[in-house]
């Protein structure tokens, strides 16, 4: 796991959040003072794209950041873990050069979790790739959201700008992610 391409991929997602929750609480008051720069957050905010059946673009916004974060955290935290007790073991038997394996041991194959079956890994071997549908998913729904904003409101909300350029970044990242995760 590349740590710089998570690191950015996660401080984007919290980037995203943020917007999202403010942007979620600026349509649930309909408060203009929240509306800063150029004014066009209004049209945005009042304008009848700004909800996906009933449903405001920032909460789907909220949704999508924090599942992003959640296999992010999740992804992390499995690779964290193996890490520590990759460490963890060669420090035992760094400890004890004089090993002697265990003979007429009988292991009950049922309950013995490997690499192929033990649930954690399939986060671990797949998180770069949900990652990449949720953001190719966030990436097409902001492309949508730029056109109606751009050719048909013609109004620029900075906010909305500022989540959809975390949610494109975050799609470039998933993709470089993806392709040099190991087979």
């Amino acid at each position: 796991m590349d740590k710089w391409l998570y690191r950015i991929s996660m401080i984007l997602a919290v980037i995203g959040l943020i917007v999202s929750v403010y942007m979620t609480i600026y349509k649930a008051t309909s408060n203009d003072a929240m509306c800063l720069g150029s004014g066009d957050c209004a049209s945005v905010n009042a304008s009848r794209y700004s909800e996906v059946y009933g449903i405001p673009v920032a909460s789907v916004g909220i949704a999508g950041y924090f599942a992003i974060m959640l296999v992010h955290w999740y992804e992390r935290r499995l690779y964290t873990s193996k890490n520590k007790i990759h460490k963890d073991l060669e420090v035992v038997v760094e400890q004890d050069e004089e090993v002697n394996p265990i003979e007429d041991v009988s292991v009950d194959e049922t309950e013995v979790e490997t690499e192929e079956n033990h649930p954690d890994e399939f986060f671990e071997k797949n998180g770069p790739m949900l990652i990449f549908g949720m953001a190719l998913t966030g990436f097409l729904f902001t492309v949508y959201l730029i056109y109606v904003e751009f050719a048909i409101l013609k109004a620029y909300c900075p906010f909305c700008l500022a989540s959809q350029t975390a949610m494109t970044l975050i799609f470039i990242i998933s993709i470089i992610r993806l392709v040099r995760q190991p087979l």
